[in-house]
């Protein structure tokens, strides 16, 4: 009898310990897929803001090229969702010699986290003007 009650609680204890790891397991792929989430809308706000920068209000070609040429660095967010997060952007403007169309390669690179829990987006967007 008193091997039957060890074995029971032997077996409790692993199933137990096979539970809080589950559940340890499932609470750190919550947060990196929340991190992932919001590394992908930082990079996306920041492709945005680049692209309100060298078009809007209604730019010239030559001014968006100026502002495309001096877009540099990153941008560090501080609104609910988005903290802790930054974009680091760039662009690079171009055209085909007699043409009238002007091309624009934005890069914008989402980073959330810190330390082991650092999640990165990079997103890409070529705009012809």
């Amino acid at each position: 009898m008193i091997l039957l009650v060890i074995a029971l609680l032997l077996a409790f204890a692993m199933a137990g310990g096979g539970l809080i790891t589950q559940q340890a397991n499932s609470r750190h792929l919550a947060m990196e897929q929340g991190l992932s989430s919001a590394a992908k809308n930082a990079a996306h706000s920041g492709a945005g803001y680049i692209l309100s920068q060298i078009f809007y209000p209604d730019k010239s070609r030559t001014q968006a090229d100026s502002e495309c040429a001096a877009i540099t660095g990153s941008i560090t967010f501080s609104v609910p969702g988005l903290t802790n997060c930054t974009a680091a952007l760039s662009c690079t403007s171009s055209w085909t010699a007699g043409s009238t169309e002007h091309n624009y390669e934005i890069y914008s690179t989402g980073q959330c986290g810190s330390g082991e829990s650092t999640t990165r987006s990079r997103t890409q967007v070529v705009a012809k003007r």
